[in-house]
């Protein structure tokens, strides 16, 4: 993470292979040396814990992973343990274990713009808050999710595509749940939604809805 000034000073012709986006890789062009580039390999940067039994990683290619198992912990709008490192964040997965996102748990990570789960998800629930005022683009929330939360994808400006996997368990959408979500479009409601609360797409543009004919979407 730090090469400090000179440390390559006369070594004539050397060529340092560098990590490309790395601090050797800014070195080398700072203090023009040659180089050559290669992938980096992603590491750990920061670490801790996100619930009783979830863990979660930073990794230096922007990914916030998060595994162990059981409901992730509750948070304020500023409160999740990574909101200090927002900035570096750009995708999130999460493990198959995991049962539940808890309230506010990405709340605010503006440069976050994928949202993975892993095959065979055990997530149930998505709560208050979870993705709003994030920059995703696109998600798309395992069948075995049963409530999405109120406001838990609101202000995500950017948001165009949201998918069910097939045979979703989908029962309840709350309150403002996509608010403001002006770029969405095409948005297919599972058969077994039967809950629908107020102004849950509030303010989304152009979306149409996909319904089944003569249940609660409709």
């Amino acid at each position: 993470v730090t090469i400090e000034i000179i440390a390559f000073l006369n070594t004539g012709s050397v060529v340092l292979s560098v990590a490309e986006g790395g601090a050797a890789h800014r070195y080398a062009v700072n203090e023009n040396i040659a180089f050559t580039i290669r992938e980096a390999i992603p590491f750990v940067k920061y670490e801790g814990t996100c619930g009783n039994n979830a863990k979660w990683e930073i990794y230096s290619n922007g990914v916030l992973k998060i595994t162990g198992s059981g409901a992730m912990a509750e948070y304020g709008a500023t409160g999740a343990p990574w909101y200090k490192y927002a900035d570096e964040i750009t995708a999130v997965e999460i493990g198959k274990d995991i049962t539940t996102i808890g309230k506010f748990s990405f709340f605010g990570l503006q440069n976050l713009k994928n949202v993975v789960f892993a095959e065979n998800s055990s997530l149930e629930s998505i709560n208050w808050g979870a993705f709003g005022y994030t920059g995703i683009v696109e998600i798309t929330i395992p069948a075995t999710v049963k409530v999405i939360g109120g406001h838990a994808f609101y202000n995500c400006y950017s948001l165009e595509t949201v998918n069910f996997e097939a045979d979703s368990q989908l029962s309840v959408i709350e309150t403002c749940a996509f608010l403001n979500d002006t770029a969405l479009k095409n948005v297919y409601i599972p058969d077994r939604v039967v809950t629908i609360e107020i102004i849950a797409f509030l303010n989304t543009g152009s979306v149409v809805l996909s319904v089944a004919e003569g249940g609660a979407a409709h």
